[in-house]
């Protein structure tokens, strides 16, 4: 597939479900727009759907992503299937959600955060370098910790504080991320634009799994 603005803008997607400590438990090849399933659903509520079907007892784990798969109807259902689910989110999948557009927001002085619950799903806005914008189906606010961060105006560190959620967002993201660091450290010197690529990028994930044992 080809991707604009990406520094390799060639090559196939694979969708991932890791650990935190970049495990790899699952993974599907991107080929399209599925046949399977139902197709009314979005592409991201169905990834996610899939990949979390190769999890026994779902009541068991904490499941973090980007705002590419968020959204309000996906955190519903993973609730319904008793699965704790925490992602960021674009401003323009939270439907009526009535936390300040991001444009506004900005404004704010760093470490602002402003919330809305319907009593299933929590939204969370929170303003950073930019504001960004956190979805919980089972998560808190409190305790609000506080982090360092440097600031350009007073030219030294300064502590803002930082609801709850986010923190542990922070924490437990980043799988995906790390297991393709072990990939690419121990990728072999082939370069192939068929299906062999493909093969030794599955081979590439099932090595990192042996290097995060």
């Amino acid at each position: 597939m080809f991707i604009r603005g990406k520094p390799i803008r060639f090559g196939y997607k694979l969708w991932c479900l890791c650990s935190s400590t970049g495990y790899p438990y699952k993974f599907d090849v991107y080929c399209g727009k599925s046949l399977d399933g139902n197709t009314d659903d979005a592409l991201g509520t169905r990834v996610v759907e899939q990949l979390m079907s190769c999890v026994n007892d779902t009541s068991a784990h904490e499941v973090f992503f980007d705002n590419f798969f968020t959204s309000y109807d996906l955190m519903l259902r993973l609730q319904e299937n008793k699965t704790r689910a925490t992602g960021t989110a674009r401003d323009n999948r939270l439907l009526k959600c009535p936390l300040p557009e991001s444009n506004s927001f900005k404004k704010t002085k760093r470490g602002t955060y402003e919330y809305y619950s319907d009593g299933n799903i929590l939204s969370v806005k929170w303003n950073d370098n930019k504001p960004v914008t956190v979805v919980t189906n089972y998560d808190k606010i409190d305790p609000v910790v506080y982090v360092e961060r440097r600031s350009v105006a007073e030219r030294n560190k300064i502590h803002v504080q930082q609801p709850n959620l986010i923190q542990s967002y922070n924490k437990f993201m980043g799988g995906v991320d790390l297991m393709d660091r072990f990939v690419a450290q121990y990728r072999p010197s082939i370069r192939s634009k068929k299906w062999t690529g493909l093969f030794l990028k599955g081979f590439g994930v099932a090595h990192s799994s042996q290097v995060v044992q």
